[in-house]
């Protein structure tokens, strides 16, 4: 095999590529390589990580056809030094070889013959359009990282009543986004990660097509030159219905920017005390707490947009509340609460369609 290709191009699909590769020591070394296949019909690399495999096409000067799988780490480190330009990468004496003028980097080839082939998927085809697709990313951030859960790891879409909706939640806190009915899309749970990696690559706008085998599985994202394949995820939704609220006692509403700023700044406090942070809300605005008993207290106050209902006082991790603050777009948030051990409800006045529970945590200060 031989070619002929930007450096700039091989380096930007290997990175893309290089997300895929299996992190962990694996019984097969070879899918800690990419796969290169070069044909006169085109050219693409692939990895895997045995859940989930990326096949993405490139253009090249084809000089001589062939296939590899080779160290992909190093041959991007390497190419990171190079100047810009073209470069030539071929097989010589067993190594993969990428040269740019005199000088030259071998890399160590795999056995491709061990390299896991692509998943042949038959099922139903979707369309998602990029703002389809950017409403599932108002959800992405509340999914668990913890994979001992893995059902926990996805985004659940659901449906009910003519809407569709995306729920993720890691047990302390959880986001539901609800609109139109996605025509014919099955319930399914696919995990964040893979959405979260596909709402980057529609960064320019393209549309993407979705393909679901519920019997096997499995599901493929086309992107432009782009397809992912990864599995649907097995098991049991919680029933998220059950935690979310249906009255509140105390409404309030309060500006973004000033609440993040008023948080980090009873952080400095609050990083001492588990990360618990007090929610003191009375009619003249809310006061920020960090949890201890002391005859001087730290006290951070905020002026508010609006009160409606009783005082309450009700005990958060802040790093939940920021998380939520920094993934939403609006100048305001609007909060509301009914007792101090019930979930509290934060959304926004933009959108309807979106809100984020977090689960209170028990203190004396807002059970006595």
């Amino acid at each position: 095999m031989e070619l002929i290709i930007s450096k700039e191009e091989l380096e930007e699909k290997l990175i893309l590529a290089s997300r895929f590769i299996s992190t962990k020591t694996p019984s097969i070394r070879t899918i800690q390589g990419c796969y290169i296949s070069i044909k006169k019909s085109g050219i693409r690399i692939i990895t895997t990580n045995l859940n989930d495999f990326l096949s993405v096409s490139i253009k090249a000067n084809i000089k001589k056809e062939g296939e590899v799988v080779f160290d992909i780490k190093k041959t991007l480190e390497f190419l990171g030094f190079l100047n810009t330009g073209e470069v030539q990468a071929y097989i010589e004496e067993n190594n993969f070889v990428i040269q740019q003028g005199k000088t030259k980097g071998y890399f160590n080839i795999f056995p491709k013959e061990d390299f896991p082939p692509l998943p042949t998927i038959e099922g139903e085809e979707y369309k998602f359009s990029k703002e389809q697709l950017d409403k599932t990313n108002t959800v992405l951030f509340s999914a668990s990282k913890d994979e001992t859960r893995p059902i926990l790891t996805g985004v659940y879409f659901s449906h009910s009543e003519g809407k569709t909706s995306l729920v993720t939640t890691d047990g302390f806190r959880l986001s539901l986004f609800q609109e139109k009915r996605v025509k014919g899309f099955p319930e399914t749970i696919i995990p964040a990660n893979i959405i979260s990696e596909i709402i980057k690559l529609t960064k320019k706008g393209k549309e993407v097509l979705i393909r679901i085998s519920t019997k096997q599985k499995l599901i493929v994202f086309e992107v432009g030159e782009v397809v992912l394949y990864s599995r649907i995820l097995e098991g049991e939704f919680p029933p998220f219905g059950k935690v979310i609220p249906k009255i509140s006692t105390t409404q309030i509403e309060a500006n973004k920017q000033d609440l993040i700023k008023n948080l980090r700044l009873i952080s400095v406090f609050a990083r001492d005390q588990s990360d618990v942070v007090i929610l003191d809300i009375q009619r003249e605005g809310l006061y920020l707490r960090p949890k201890f008993h002391q005859t001087k207290k730290t006290e951070i106050f905020q002026e508010l947009n609006s009160f409606k209902g009783e005082k309450i006082k009700i005990a958060f991790n802040y790093k939940y509340i920021l998380d939520f603050l920094n993934n939403i777009d609006s100048p305001e948030v609007i909060m509301e609460f009914s007792q101090s051990v019930a979930p509290g409800v934060f959304r926004t006045n933009k959108d309807e369609g979106f809100i984020h529970i977090i689960m209170p945590l028990r203190t004396e200060e807002t059970t006595e």
